[in-house]
């Protein structure tokens, strides 16, 4: 078959082809997103609808990394209170094997609650770097987009 004969031969974008004064921001990038498939010759509607499904897909990924930091925020709070209460066991217990496995049950959760945090760190980074530009996280987002629309899944 000779269908992929007649398809379109897009350009990688890459950041240095990004011209914008300034950080960007997600309005910029929709509007980058819009003007970018509007050179391409993809039909105005067409682009105008692809720009507000990037600012749909931002705004999701975003409020989804902010639940999760909620969520992870509520989840080490909660072990740090099983924490609290097993330490007070443990100092209460005169039973060895109760202690061994207090200490082992503690250990656990100290574990979870370090695993927890840097989950947390790790999301608020990325949410930091969609809100401010100077990690290029939003610019790595909207290639990522606009490559993916233009190519398929990368």
């Amino acid at each position: 078959m000779v269908f992929g004969l007649f398809k379109k031969k897009h350009p990688v974008i890459t950041a240095d082809m990004i011209q914008s004064d300034g950080a960007l921001t997600p309005a910029i990038c929709k509007k980058l997103v819009k003007d970018t498939l509007i050179q391409l010759d993809y039909d105005k509607q067409d682009a105008v609808l692809t720009a507000e499904e990037f600012a749909d897909h931002l705004k999701y990924d975003i409020q989804e990394l902010k639940d999760n930091i909620k969520s992870t925020k509520d989840g080490i709070k909660d072990s740090q209170k099983e924490l609290k209460s097993l330490q007070a066991k443990l100092k209460k217990t005169k039973d060895e094997d109760e202690a061994d496995d207090l200490q082992s049950l503690i250990e656990d959760s100290e574990e979870e609650i370090k695993e927890e945090t840097e989950e947390m760190a790790e999301a608020e980074a990325e949410l930091a770097k969609l809100n401010d530009d100077k990690d290029d996280g939003l610019r790595n987002y909207f290639l990522n987009f606009i490559n993916t629309e233009l190519h398929g899944e990368n």
